[in-house]
């Protein structure tokens, strides 16, 4: 994920909800407050069988996948300043 800082003729662009963001945590900054965000981003891992169906990526067939793969999402997270809170997996169904 990428949340880039967009500027028009070198000035912040005034529509970028990133340059938005900003500017409202630095106003509630001000008056004392600190803004959280709490987000849940939903996703699956798939494969896409010959066949052309898809079932759920667990190659070893023991979900064990959730734990390196969310360690790796808060790591490579809080590399870019988004530290997370909270990360869990939740089971879907096939």
């Amino acid at each position: 994920m990428v949340n880039p800082n967009l500027f028009v003729d070198d000035e912040p662009w005034p529509a970028s909800s990133r340059t938005n963001l900003i500017r409202m945590t630095d106003l509630f900054a001000k008056e004392g407050y600190i803004l959280n965000g709490g987000f849940e981003p939903e996703h699956f891992l798939v494969v896409k069988n010959p066949d052309g169906s898809i079932t759920g990526w667990d190659p070893q067939g023991i979900d064990t996948l959730a734990v390196d793969y969310l360690q790796d999402i808060m790591k490579y997270s809080a590399e870019v300043g988004m530290y997370i809170y909270q990360c869990d997996h939740e089971d879907a169904n096939w």
